[in-house]
């Protein structure tokens, strides 16, 4: 589990934020960016969107660039990983 430590914005208007957030991160998955630069990115489209009353208008070189303001923090234990590979019998 992760708790997003998002950028602080003057908010105008939030229509649109999770779809920005969302493109952010359907974005980051296509590019194969890492997990913490997808989420980053998705945050810093989410927000950016939010500080204007246009909707899903948001200057992707602009949240590229404060995308390494937010934080991604980890919570909880880490959970175990299983290895499915198929064995030989």
């Amino acid at each position: 589990h992760y708790r997003i430590e998002n950028i602080k914005i003057e908010e105008a208007d939030s229509t649109g934020s999770e779809d920005a957030f969302v493109a952010g991160l359907v974005f980051g998955l296509h590019k194969d960016k890492t997990f913490e630069e997808t989420v980053k990115l998705a945050s810093a489209l989410g927000a950016l969107n939010a500080s204007t009353f246009d909707v899903c208008n948001v200057n992707y070189d602009e949240a590229e660039k404060i995308s390494d303001q937010v934080k991604v923090v980890t919570v909880g234990k880490k959970i175990k990983s299983i290895d499915v590979t198929p064995r030989a019998l």
